[in-house]
């Protein structure tokens, strides 16, 4: 069975996951920082690099009923991938608020060391180089 996107609540006129906890998703997301998203991401985010802003994405992958729970996702790209493919957190359906926000502070906290460790926010904290001095040692 191939997963579905979803949008939150209002956003498509139809929704097959539970709307609540998508809305509480993009709830945690927006208290650290993320900004919500009327489109197939739930919220998105920049962050400064070397090249300009660039942007992740976060989404709500659901399995269908016969998964017991949701993938918290994202997608930014840099050197040519995408780098927080493999950076997924698995929220259970029937998740409580406290535990919620964990996950989702999890999936933030890896957004954000992955996406700091990217060639073009590296090259944004690198000290500025000048001309080389004259001066002999």
């Amino acid at each position: 069975m191939a997963a579905q996107l979803y949008t939150p609540a209002g956003q498509s006129g139809k929704t097959t996951m539970s709307s609540s906890l998508n809305e509480s998703i993009a709830s945690c997301l927006l208290q650290r920082g993320w900004t919500a998203f009327g489109g197939t991401a739930i919220a998105i985010k920049g962050y400064p690099t070397a090249v300009g802003e660039k942007e992740a994405a976060a989404y709500v992958v659901d399995y269908g009923r016969n998964c017991d729970g949701v993938l918290l996702t994202g997608t930014y790209w840099s050197e040519g991938r995408n780098v927080l493919e493999p950076h997924a957190v698995l929220i259970p359906k029937t998740v409580d608020e406290a535990s919620l926000r964990e996950y989702v502070k999890r999936f933030v906290a890896q957004c954000d060391a992955v996406i700091a460790d990217t060639y073009a926010a590296r090259l944004l904290t690198l000290p500025e180089q000048g001309p080389p001095s004259n001066r002999s040692p």
